[in-house]
């Protein structure tokens, strides 16, 4: 529980405090593929760092690489923004196609996620499961970044290789606010609720929020 989750953000500020401290000594003897291996794993880097372990790569493949890696696991805007001025990609994704604007949607990094699309970051770019951003702030309960995403243009009729939508990761987490923002969006027309009874789901626990004005409920 909350327990649980304040444990884990204490190991990971504790695993960067130690990394960052690393991460001096490197630099300090300019063991430069070290240092880069350093803030894979969570240290801190200011601005002098970063274009330092830059500047060492000899290659541009591999400073990029280095550069789109860290930008999925970017923990604040000022991160993000400092990778961008090294000419990272917004559209950025992990081994299992995950972008790191589905990944900061899902952890509710609602900051992170503004400087990726202030940066053009493709909103409807999905994993390999074929889930949007949308869908990962939906189903983690982020009405923020579901509000975010929605004014840029993201697809709430988009389905994943399972064929949920944002709305049923949304209904499977219990999350009813994100539920009703998802449904005032764009949902008129036939709603069909037979898909959602079908991964045992149902709508009429989040109360008025369950039909979206004007829509005809019919099952197929």
């Amino acid at each position: 529980g909350i327990l649980h989750k304040y444990f884990l953000d204490f190991d990971y500020y504790v695993r960067s405090l130690l990394s960052t401290s690393v991460l001096r000594l490197l630099l300090a003897r300019s063991e430069y593929a070290l240092a880069a291996k350093c803030c894979i794993h969570g240290a801190g880097f200011d601005k002098e760092q970063l274009a330092e372990i830059c500047s060492s790569f000899t290659r541009e493949t591999q400073r990029k690489d280095w550069l789109n890696q860290l930008l999925t696991t970017a923990s604040d805007a000022s991160m993000s923004q400092r990778l961008f001025e090294h000419s990272a990609d917004a559209d950025a994704a992990n081994n299992y196609g995950s972008t790191a604007l589905v990944l900061a949607a899902g952890a509710g990094k609602e900051a992170v996620a503004k400087v990726l699309l202030e940066h053009r970051a493709d909103v409807g770019k999905a994993n390999q499961h074929n889930r949007t951003a949308l869908m990962a702030a939906s189903f983690c309960g982020h009405p923020a970044l579901v509000k975010l995403l929605l004014e840029h243009g993201a697809d709430v009729r988009a389905v994943d290789l399972s064929g949920r939508t944002a709305l049923m990761a949304a209904a499977f987490g219990g999350h009813g606010t994100v539920v009703k923002l998802l449904l005032e969006h764009g949902t008129q027309g036939t709603w069909n609720q037979t898909a959602f009874h079908r991964f045992g789901f149902n709508l009429s626990t989040f109360g008025s929020a369950s039909k979206p004005h004007g829509a005809d409920v019919k099952a197929a």
